[in-house]
């Protein structure tokens, strides 16, 4: 995890950046649709970049990556699974949202490129940027966090303990103080339907509702402010 988070930091923070600054001089990165581009660029990056780490470090094991996941009772349990921890995890995730913006006054930041392509009502942008968000995310970050990381610490710590960690480590991940906490708890409630299911597809999908009410939340709520209300 400490390569990866290596990995990430420096693809997303100095590789990135740079190869923006070596396009922009001769292509600016301004429209909504070039900067979605340009995000989902830097995550498929991020991406390859962690599932090849996986591969190579449990290589010596005798395993591949999907060899070391888990997915018991195929995807009938899955969709139980998902489906029921979303409604199980929305309210808590609401309540320590609402104390965070409490503690912080509404201030740690957001997404400024959200704010940008939902400004712009570009539809293929959103339909690109929901392909990364809804699907790609989902999909990476619960191999990563769930399916190698909560495995790996749960056989040397208490279950609860290695729960907690694993959703301070998701949370950390989404580089947003303003979100610290409420990612925080759902990563957490998803180590526990990962747990109780053993089935990475559960959280896969509750991931990939969560994610997906976000994102059509704050497009309904652009399309409200530009109408009025």
């Amino acid at each position: 995890m400490v390569i990866w988070f290596a990995l990430f930091f420096a693809i997303s923070l100095m590789l990135m950046p740079l190869v923006r600054t070596l396009i922009s001089q001769g292509l600016p990165l301004r429209s909504a649709m070039a900067q979605t581009l340009y995000a989902l660029a830097s995550y498929s990056i991020i991406t390859a970049a962690g599932l090849g780490w996986l591969w190579y470090f449990l290589r010596p094991f005798g395993k591949r990556p999907w060899q070391w996941l888990r997915w018991q009772g195929g995807l009938g349990r899955a969709l139980r699974w998902g489906v029921g921890g979303y409604f199980a995890a929305l309210p808590l995730v609401l309540l320590s949202s609402l104390a965070s913006q409490a503690l912080l006054k509404n201030q740690g930041g957001g997404n400024p490129l959200l704010e940008i392509i939902l400004q712009s009502r570009d539809y293929p942008t959103f339909a690109l940027l929901y392909v990364m968000v809804a699907l790609m995310a989902p999909f990476f970050e619960e191999i990563l966090f769930r399916g190698f990381f909560f495995r790996s610490v749960q056989s040397y710590l208490p279950l609860g303990t290695a729960m907690g960690l694993t959703g301070v480590l998701f949370a950390i991940a989404h580089l947003n103080l303003a979100d610290l906490l409420p990612l925080t708890v759902l990563g957490t409630v998803l180590s526990y339907i990962y747990w109780r299911s053993q089935n990475i597809g559960a959280a896969m999908i509750l991931h990939s509702i969560w994610n997906s009410g976000s994102f059509l939340g704050l497009l309904l709520l652009s399309g409200g402010t530009e109408a009025g209300f």
